[in-house]
Formats: C-alpha cells, structure tokens, sequence
C-alpha cells in the first residue's frame, strides 16, 4: 500500500490500481468513537488511479484561487507518488 496523504492510498495488485479514500466522520454518540467512512475505486491503469486522486482531493475547494493551490499540491503529491513505484 502507498499512502498519498492522510485520506488516500493506493494498492495495486497484477490486475488494477485501487485508490482507497477514509476519512473521520461526526462522533458516534453509542461509542463516542469517530465514525469511518471508506470509498474504493479500481482502475486497470495507474493513471487513471491518480487522476481520480486529483479529482477528488480539489473537490474540497471553495474558489479558484484554492482550486489551483489545491491542484499544484495534488500534481506534486501524483509526481512524489510516481517516483516511489
């Protein structure tokens, strides 16, 4: 597993890429533990796998000027990534 960055990792497997994203969600009040919430998306190419990466990580953004900082890191963070396999 290659974890890009506290919400997203990345496995790949003799088949596809799976980018796996889990985030902390609102406190449980039975447990009073964080809820966890886990997305997975498979894609035949590591390519594709980052460039959802991408897309996801700037969906959080609230105007342009955020968009591009958001982008510029994702774009850094895809290159770190590709470095590394």
């Amino acid at each position: 597993m290659i974890k890009i960055d506290d919400s997203f990792s990345i496995v790949g497997d003799n088949y596809n890429w799976t980018l796996l994203k889990e985030e902390e969600g609102d406190i449980n009040p039975k447990t009073g533990r964080p809820t966890m919430s886990k997305q997975e998306w498979h894609y035949p190419r590591l390519t594709q796998c980052l460039n959802k990466y991408v897309n996801e990580s700037v969906k959080v953004s609230e105007d342009v000027k955020e968009l591009k900082t958001l982008l510029i890191k994702a774009e850094q963070t895809v290159k770190q990534v590709k470095e590394q396999i």
